[in-house]
């Protein structure tokens, strides 16, 4: 495979598990090359838009504001698990 078919399959197979496991967030594609996953509610009362995990197609990294709740840091970590065992699956 290309580098451009690894990097289509790894996208869609990260973006297939997280809208499996993670069915409070709803997926925005930024058009720039990010991926933004929203939550549809906080747990603890705070601002969604602080609460938003971004997804960087190209280095395949996540990103999220420091003062993000403990749910989703959480999320944040295991989202990070995700990505590497697919870059370990496919060697990148």
């Amino acid at each position: 495979m290309t580098k451009k078919e690894i990097n289509r399959v790894i996208v869609g197979e990260f973006l297939d598990t997280v809208q499996e496991k993670f069915p409070q967030y709803e997926s925005c594609d930024e058009g720039d090359g990010r991926i933004s996953f929203i939550p549809s509610y906080t747990t603890d009362g705070s601002w969604v838009s602080d609460n938003t995990i971004q997804f960087h197609r190209s280095r395949y990294t996540l990103d999220a504001y420091n003062w993000r709740n403990k749910d989703t840091k959480k999320d944040l970590v295991e989202m990070g698990g995700i990505i590497n065992e697919l870059l370990r699956k496919y060697n990148v």
